[in-house]
């Protein structure tokens, strides 16, 4: 399970989609690679897009980047842990501290960005913390653990730390969440029994349950909150699923798939396929292919930054990060970030168990087409 686990992720992407005229097409212009340790698998970005975090589990580090023109390094910061092989990584909404799922000392490391100090908050001392997801107003985290065969997801509110609740899945076991652009709801993919399950923070009860067929191992929102896309490592598919009733409203037989991640104007799934040695950019209104981009490395995870200027995938055996600049850029809406000065109150003590389905949205189709890019330098 934990190589499994180590191979399928997830990066969600997500904000509101605003309506307007007809996007223009966008392109791949330019492309480059940064050094990411010895082993990249995860990425995160800072909420104003101006930072990205790469995970090292072969060097137990977490390595930032400026984003933009210059992509200049920032630090490079040991972790703490002797195992981070099915860890997970996003940063706070202060865009100042960063969360790592940690197995070897069954918590989190608080790592803050700025001098590299890392704590550890009061977590759940739960078995084996993996996937993490953040809500899109960085108010709440969503992490995934296994504890003697029964697996469970829990929330807390980020600005104390206080415990939310607690979902059971029983055998299902969980390799990638995601939150709902409202942040009142997450999806849970769980490879072993086909399905991606979705849990509701407001009545802490059940959603639509997607019946994904092909062990997901990747999943996120579209930025409206209507549509759910699922990728397979095992089945070679790539779904997108109604939020709401669990229909699924397209399919593509394709190639393995480890990260997805939709552009932050809704328009572009790009997934990561190693096997194949690519990364394949759909259309997110149909799923039809607007190009395959040639990927040596072992493609990992991918994040969007710069306002959507700028898509950073991870080379796992590269030991890179390839950032494709965009021309023009797939902006979203500016970060909604939580009130800090204010606590979020506890719902509860004891545990829920509860499943359920996901929120994402129907979106505009932009077809795009990838000029020959330079040689990655």
């Amino acid at each position: 399970m934990r190589i499994l686990a180590s191979v399928l992720g997830l990066v969600a992407v997500s904000g509101l989609l605003l309506v307007s005229a007809a996007p223009a097409s966008a392109a791949v212009v330019d492309t480059q690679t940064v050094s990411a340790g010895s082993q990249p698998n995860r990425i995160a970005v800072t909420p104003d897009g101006n930072q990205t975090w790469t995970l090292d589990i072969g060097g137990k580090a977490l390595i930032g980047y400026t984003s933009g023109t210059t992509l200049s390094p920032i630090a490079s910061w040991p972790l703490p842990g002797s195992d981070y092989g099915s860890a997970d990584v996003v940063v706070l909404a202060d865009g100042k501290r960063a969360v790592v799922t940690d197995w070897s000392c069954n918590c989190v490391d608080l790592v803050d960005l700025t001098t590299g100090t890392i704590t550890h908050p009061p977590t759940i001392n739960g078995d084996s913390p993996s996937a993490i997801a953040m809500s899109p107003d960085g108010s709440k985290v969503v992490i995934s653990y296994l504890v003697g065969g029964s697996p469970y997801a829990a929330v807390y509110n980020t600005s104390d730390w206080s415990y939310v609740w607690m979902w059971a899945f029983f055998s299902a076991n969980l390799n990638a969440l995601a939150f709902s652009p409202d942040g009142t709801k997450f999806a849970a993919a769980a490879y072993s029994i086909n399905k991606v399950l979705v849990a509701d923070l407001d009545t802490l009860g059940l959603g639509a349950t997607l019946d994904t067929v092909d062990a997901p191992g990747s999943v996120t929102y579209s930025p409206d909150g209507a549509s759910i896309f699922v990728g397979s490592f095992i089945g070679h598919s790539i779904r997108k699923f109604d939020a709401t009733t669990g229909t699924e409203l397209a399919s593509l037989s394709t190639n393995m798939t480890t990260s997805i991640a939709v552009s932050p104007d809704g328009t572009q799934l790009w997934a990561s396929q190693p096997v194949t040695a690519q990364v394949s950019i759909f259309a997110t209104a149909d799923l039809s292919v607007i190009d395959a981009i040639p990927f040596s490395g072992n493609a990992g995870g991918i994040a969007f930054a710069q306002s959507g200027c700028q898509a950073w995938v991870v080379q796992q055996l590269g030991s890179k990060d390839t950032v494709f600049d965009l021309d023009p850029c797939l902006p979203g809406p500016p970060p909604a970030l939580p009130d800090t000065g204010a606590s979020p109150s506890v719902i509860g003590t004891s545990i829920a168990v509860s499943v359920g389905l996901l929120v994402a949205g129907a979106l505009a189709l932009i077809v795009v087409r990838r000029r020959t890019s330079p040689a990655a330098r």
